[in-house]
């Protein structure tokens, strides 16, 4: 249930656990950045950054325990990626593509290859670059956030992670507040 908090997109049932997240800096294990909570007003892309979001924090915790790769340049994402597009199904558009550093956007994102921001550490993580990659994988079906967009990211957690995280996802994407 996402709701409206001083103009911000907010999906966080516990506003504590969303404060101590907001105040955690970056440093190698610490799975948080200090963006707000919403990336965007589209109520369908705020449901999939908090559902993403709080798998973040719930990764760092049994039974993963921090099993997120932090990356340390974009040739080590590149081969993460290569991975994830080795074991994906045909179902999705397989080309290669290119991880890439640059510094004209505040944030990750995809056009036609995958952009990490050089001044900011926290973009190096395992979940942003498949979610990144994701968006590669559904080109085709031109879905940004939709349910195109979701399967995909469903399949890949699983084929990288396990179908557990998979199934925290959708569950924290369904309103799951566990």
């Amino acid at each position: 249930m996402t709701r409206r908090v001083w103009g911000l997109v907010v999906s966080e049932a516990n506003p504590q656990r969303w404060a101590r997240e907001q105040a955690l800096g970056s440093s190698p294990g610490i799975v948080s950045d200090r963006r707000p909570v919403q990336y965007t007003a589209d109520p369908v892309d705020a449901r999939v950054y908090a559902a993403e979001r709080r798998l973040r924090l719930r990764m760092a915790e049994s039974p993963w325990d921090g099993c997120e790769p932090w990356f340390i340049d974009a040739e080590h994402a590149q081969v993460y990626v290569d991975l994830a597009l080795s074991r994906v199904s045909d179902r999705w558009c397989r080309d290669p593509v290119t991880v890439i550093r640059r510094v004209h956007r505040p944030s990750a994102h995809y056009r036609g290859a995958i952009y990490l921001p050089t001044h900011d550490r926290r973009w190096m993580r395992g979940l942003i670059v498949l979610h990144e990659l994701t968006h590669h994988l559904t080109q085709t079906q031109r879905d940004h956030h939709g349910q195109a967009f979701v399967d995909a990211f469903v399949e890949v957690l699983t084929v990288m992670y396990d179908s557990q995280a998979a199934a925290t996802f959708l569950g924290y994407l369904d309103g799951d507040h566990a």
